[in-house]
């Protein structure tokens, strides 16, 4: 059974009460648009002081939250109660959420012991085999699908490149670069699909520098120039 967290009304300080989530509300003047104040509101979370992501789903009145010891939260009602679900990879930090673009309750988590996905809105988890078998898991910074052939996932890994999907993840395997070998090293912090653009990808390689791809990620190219890589 799901364990209910809920809070009254009245909020106790961050410190005290453990509460780490805060949502950006903007207040409005009555002027013009440029007189916007920008304000902060503490919101009831899990006890906790080391959620590590946040991830809305549709309007935001259901979320998810990952903690540092890999336990996850979710929430129906913008965060004013929250459920606790199954750790994805106990004792990792989640980093990031993703939704699972082949249903309404499924979702991925990225952490350092690979890529996991839920069929059940975070009640259990399973690991998606990114490295051969026998290999350790590679450590998962990103996760992204192409919003026009959602078959097409990537993976950015922790200095290991990107990882793609042509078949909605059953099989993974690793851009294989023809030129500039280091960038198989790189670590991959951000990937987006242009939603404009298929076939455009951007990823953030940290001291690589920015990625694209004008072919669905059949190659990437740099500041330095483009890196054909094999089909």
């Amino acid at each position: 059974m799901d364990h209910e967290v809920h809070h009254n009304a009245r909020i106790p300080s961050v410190v005290r009460s453990g509460m780490a989530i805060l949502f950006l509300l903007t207040g409005l003047s009555c002027s013009s648009p440029s007189t916007r104040e920008i304000h902060w509101e503490a919101l009831p979370g899990p006890y906790a002081l080391n959620v590590s992501a946040v991830y809305p789903v549709g309007t935001g009145s259901m979320l998810y939250a990952g903690l540092t010891n890999g336990e996850t939260a979710i929430s129906f009602d913008a965060g004013r109660s929250w459920s606790y679900r199954t750790p994805v990879a106990r004792g990792y930090p989640v980093r990031d959420f993703a939704r699972d673009p082949d249903s309404p309750t499924g979702i991925y988590a990225t952490t350092a012991r690979g890529l996991f996905r839920s069929a059940d809105s975070a009640r259990t988890w399973r690991a998606v085999p990114l490295a051969a078998p026998g290999q350790l898991p590679l450590p998962v910074l990103s996760f992204t699908f192409d919003p026009w052939k959602p078959e097409r996932r990537f993976v950015g890994t922790e200095g290991r490149g990107i990882y793609r999907s042509t078949d909605a993840g059953s099989t993974w395997y690793p851009i294989p670069l023809q030129k500039d070998s280091s960038l198989a090293f790189a670590s991959i912090w951000t990937i987006i699909v242009d939603p404009g653009r298929p076939d455009r990808i951007l990823a953030a390689a940290g001291t690589f520098g920015l990625l694209t791809s004008t072919d669905g990620g059949s190659s990437l190219g740099g500041a330095s120039g483009r890196v054909a890589v094999a089909a």
